[in-house]
């Protein structure tokens, strides 16, 4: 008995933490020597082993195999004439597994979360902050800033094609702010001119009349009104052109050849006044005729002096002479009164 606990004793320091005790019994199943860590007590589990090999005299283990119960046999007869049963535990195997999977825990939840600020550092260098320079761009666009440069443009990515598509923007409102400035410069020049001027469109409708050719239909309103009925100084716009009966020739001619047609100029008497009507064409940003500036202007005194010295001309002689005497000019009266007088 004390050798057999001496050799229970020396398996069980060998086996250091994964040994759970040891048990050695006669034919019987009565303990003769049990190890330190059962205290003298055999657990039930193991009693019904014991009870099995010696009813078999075949090796048994427990369900979870970590309780064995070997047979010992004696002289040729192989009878049974003890069990020795050995428990093994697996906590410390576990515990230590346990530590492992901690520490292995640990390890990828620090490297995850260094490789969630490296990746939130990227993030921010490749996508945030050339997308929080793009909101600045846009902040200097919306307040009118056109001249402001637009980076990231070159790049590949969805990034790069917001940066494109706001460039484009920008450059379309520069652009449009520029021929605003111009159609503001223009209007202005085109409203305080002292000529007589209106814009028509494709349709000859009036669709612009500046202050000067308002005056001059208020001026010749009752004139206006017997040859254009849709004359009227107080709402002019919208009016046809077409419907002036004086300008129905030039009217036609425009539509049937457009710009070909202008510049087109033409007198036309209105009561006892006569009015000069010119015709220039008007072209959209595409460079597509879009209508005609009309100018009138009022020939009367010019035409009555034209007639005046034609009338001078025709029953008196006129010459013009330089201050030292030489002829600058002469009507064909004096011309002929010379030829006459030199033979």
């Amino acid at each position: 008995a004390v050798a057999i606990q001496e050799i229970i004793e020396s398996a069980s320091q060998s086996s250091e933490t994964t040994w759970s005790g040891a048990v050695v019994t006669n034919a019987k199943g009565v303990p003769i020597v049990s190890s330190e860590e059962l205290n003298g007590d055999v657990p039930e589990a193991w009693s019904a082993l014991v009870q099995k090999v010696i009813e078999t005299g075949e090796t048994s283990r427990t369900e979870s195999g970590m309780v064995a119960a070997d047979p010992v046999f004696f002289g040729e007869t192989t009878e049974v004439v003890g069990v020795i049963v050995t428990g093994w535990t697996a906590d410390a195997i576990v515990a230590t597994a346990k530590t492992s999977w901690t520490e292995a825990l640990l390890w990828s939840v620090a490297t995850f979360l260094v490789a969630l600020v490296c990746a939130g550092f990227i993030v921010r260098a490749i996508v945030s902050a050339p997308l929080a320079r793009l909101a600045q761009v846009v902040q200097d666009v919306a307040r009118g800033d056109y001249t402001v440069q637009v980076p990231h443009a070159q790049r590949g990515d969805e990034v790069g094609q917001i940066a494109r598509r706001l460039e484009d923007f920008r450059t379309q409102l520069q652009t449009g702010e520029q021929v605003a400035r111009d159609s503001a410069y223009k209007s202005a020049a085109f409203e305080g001119s002292s000529a007589a001027l209106m814009v028509v469109n494709k349709e000859f409708e009036i669709i612009y009349c500046n202050p000067a050719c308002a005056a001059l239909i208020v001026e010749f309103g009752d004139a206006f009104q017997s040859v254009w009925p849709q004359a009227n100084s107080e709402n002019i716009i919208g009016a046809s052109l077409a419907e002036f009966r004086l300008l129905s020739e030039q009217v036609a001619d425009i539509r049937e050849r457009e710009a070909n047609a202008m510049p087109l100029s033409t007198t036309v008497p209105l009561g006892t006044a006569r009015l000069h009507v010119s015709f220039n064409a008007a072209f959209d940003r595409e460079g597509e005729m879009s209508g005609a500036v009309v100018e009138w202007s009022d020939r009367t005194a010019e035409i009555q002096n034209m007639a005046l010295v034609e009338a001078i001309d025709s029953a008196q002689m006129r010459a013009e002479f330089s201050a030292s005497g030489n002829l600058l000019s002469a009507n064909k009266n004096f011309m002929s009164s010379i030829v006459t007088v030199s033979y």
